[in-house]
């Protein structure tokens, strides 16, 4: 992963009292993680939501691997694991709420993964290198 998102986590996860943390991403002595310290197991619930917006896919790979990829690189043998926004209708109970999917149009929305085990399992596999993949260009 590239060295400022690193510093970036660092300053996160380890809730630094440091008030700029723009400086911390720049001072590689401030903010330093221990070895191993990213594999620790963690949940980005997020991931999901943002594989929408930037239109990328979770997929599995002729080469027997799992990759978020852009919609527009995929391979026509890559296998798309199912992350879809299905439109529901909402409705508050006395303990909470319930939601049913529809095809009428409504404002809610609710993620379907046809298999959350297989889908955890791949995230699991591919979230690191999309990690290790994003690069950033400071000016100075």
């Amino acid at each position: 992963m590239d060295t400022v998102l690193q510093r970036y986590l660092a300053y996160s996860f380890k809730k630094s009292k440091q008030n700029d943390f723009l400086r911390a991403m720049e001072n590689d002595t401030v903010l330093k993680m221990e070895p191993g310290y990213y594999n620790h197991e963690h949940y980005v619930w997020e991931t999901a939501v943002w594989l929408q917006v930037a239109k990328m896919k979770l997929v599995y790979t002729k080469a027997g691997s799992y990759a978020i990829i852009p919609e527009n690189k995929m391979d026509a043998s890559d296998k798309i694991i199912t992350n879809q926004l299905h439109t529901c209708k909402v409705q508050l109970t006395k303990n909470g709420y319930t939601f049913k999917e529809t095809k009428q149009p409504s404002n809610f929305s609710i993620f379907y993964r046809s298999s959350p085990a297989l889908y955890e399992q791949a995230m699991q596999q591919a979230l690191p290198e999309l990690y290790e993949s994003f690069r950033i260009a400071l000016k100075k």
